[in-house]
């Protein structure tokens, strides 16, 4: 889909997208899609907003969730009100919630995540109050100053794929995203510890790029790449990778985790930072 701001107008909270999502429950995709008749890779977009949804496509997929027919009459009924030019403003603060309802959707089905930042603490090892201070920053940049309430509950909603053994994270940190100050020393000690006790899960692989790690340089943002997909993660959300793009973002990917600390290396430099807050 070419159109970002329908994208996000799809993966609101109570957006078509996230409402198709959750109507089938745990029942899984692909028996929905067979009683919808359509493939599974296209109830997927549809679910993911990586394909606008049409009225049959609608109708189809809430008859296969076994739902009454006034629930799918609300939704095309909403179809119809889809934004069309939306200002600069609306758009950024829509969309910070979209950006992360939309990652919650890929990590919830995601077997390998692979993630890095330069600037910030990876999303979902982010605890809320960093988050809140994140997104409020974002949002001031794009003259935004209502609270992103809803898209930092969303973000701290995504932490609890950390801990499903299922899944296996690589996590590449910049070591300056371990030093901004973006939290009062309090709240800073708290989130460097959350990342220091999420480092020790089984399945996260978590590294530190130092500082000074010669002939690396790395991408000034951040990105993400969850099975065969990829995005970059900035201020107007989460921008899809495909062709010589992702390739090149694989490709660096395995360069930065190369040149990073592991293991005690990398628990080290997040302690110096810790020891830094007191100083």
């Amino acid at each position: 889909m070419n159109n970002p701001d329908l994208q996000q107008w799809l993966l609101a909270p109570d957006g078509i997208a996230t409402r198709l999502r959750a109507l089938r429950g745990n029942t899984r995709g692909t028996v929905i899609a067979e009683a919808a008749g359509m493939r599974t890779s296209k109830l997927s977009k549809l679910e993911l907003a990586q394909q606008e949804p049409t009225a049959d496509d609608i109708r189809a997929i809430v008859a296969a969730a076994g739902q009454p027919k006034r629930v799918a009459d609300e939704l095309v009924a909403k179809l119809a009100e889809k934004p069309q030019v939306r200002s600069s403003a609306r758009v950024s603060r829509f969309g910070q919630a979209a950006s992360q309802q939309r990652l919650n959707a890929l990590l919830a089905k995601s077997s390998h995540v692979r993630l890095f930042d330069a600037t910030y603490l990876p999303r979902p090892m982010q605890i809320p109050e960093y988050a809140a201070a994140v997104l409020e920053a974002a949002g001031r940049l794009r003259g935004i100053t209502d609270s992103p309430t809803q898209a930092a509950a969303a973000l701290a909603a995504s932490s609890q794929y950390l801990y499903e053994p299922s899944r296996t994270f690589e996590i590449v940190i910049a070591e300056p995203a371990l030093q901004w100050a973006v939290l009062p020393v309090a709240g800073m000690r708290i989130q460097l510890e959350r990342v220091l006790d999420l480092a020790r899960l089984p399945n996260v692989d978590l590294r530190v790029l130092p500082l000074r790690q010669p002939g690396i340089v790395p991408p000034p943002y951040g990105f993400g790449l969850v099975d065969g997909a990829g995005y970059t993660d900035g201020l107007e959300g989460l921008d899809d990778l495909a062709d010589v793009r992702l390739a090149g973002h694989i490709e660096a990917m395995g360069r930065l985790a190369e040149a990073s600390a592991a293991g005690k290396e990398a628990s080290n430099l997040i302690r110096e930072a810790l020891r830094r807050l007191a100083a």
